[in-house]
């Protein structure tokens, strides 16, 4: 309720009203009485004096800790529903939706939790991506618990977590070593992936360096050796090297 002047031109403009629920509003005016003029009341439901007020659509904030992560890392992700300041936060669940490693279009789901709005937020169980790629997250809020706040949906690829490659640990040894000249020896690598990753696979360039070359400048010996189908922990052999000269070979 709101009392203004009407101004000489015949006028009356009354504050702004913010309303507090979605629904249609009825206005009435209420004119006089004065002297010269009998109260008026304008007709409830009237054409011209209702107002529709709609669901709020709410803002959707998608964040992910750490912002950057490699392969064998985890990934907590969380997302914050905001609408107008004079409404209380959207209540209700949001599901979380991810999809698999370098799907651009949201086709194939890897993920599908839900969780409950707790003060506009809702967290999600965390996240280990199965591989080194880009995986889009879609955010799915369902309005139906809230009455102030419509549904929504996040667009694919609005939000996504860039997983970089992950790195293993690498091993060399010679077997036997040490070893007497004129005889030879087989360069080895044990190449350890990332807790809860899987096995590596490819190639293994072995490189060995002669005596007094400390600095690791000019290879003697090049060959590589592919890992194969190996458990972690477990590494390839290269062909075998004969030294030509008695020293520290690296």
């Amino acid at each position: 309720t709101a009392d203004v002047p009407v101004t000489p031109a015949g006028t009356a403009v009354s504050p702004a009203f913010s309303p507090s629920a979605p629904g249609t509003y009825r206005v009435i005016a209420t004119y006089g009485p004065n002297p010269n003029f009998t109260k008026v009341d304008t007709v409830c439901d009237a054409a011209g004096t209702t107002v529709d007020v709609t669901q709020a659509v709410p803002t959707v904030t998608t964040t992910f800790s750490p912002t950057t992560i490699a392969y064998g890392d985890t990934a907590a992700l969380s997302t914050t529903l905001t609408g107008p300041a004079t409404v209380a936060a959207p209540t209700g669940d949001v599901t979380f939706i991810i999809y698999g490693a370098g799907d651009t279009l949201c086709d194939n789901v890897l993920r599908t939790t839900t969780s409950t709005l707790n003060n506009g937020t809702a967290v999600a169980p965390d996240f280990t991506p199965p591989a080194a790629s880009t995986f889009k997250v879609v955010i799915s809020y369902d309005g139906s618990a809230d009455p102030n706040y419509a549904s929504v949906t996040t667009a694919c690829g609005s939000a996504q977590i860039v997983v970089s490659k992950g790195d293993p640990t690498v091993t060399a040894s010679a077997d036997p070593s040490p070893v007497t000249l004129a005889g030879s020896t087989t360069p080895k690598a044990i190449v350890t992936p990332p807790t809860g990753t899987n096995t590596p696979t490819g190639d293994v360039t072995f490189n060995v360096f002669g005596p007094g070359d400390t600095t690791c400048t000019t290879a003697v010996y090049t060959e590589t050796a592919n890992l194969g189908p190996v458990g972690s922990g477990v590494g390839p052999s290269g062909p075998s090297f004969t030294p030509a000269a008695p020293g520290v070979y690296r």
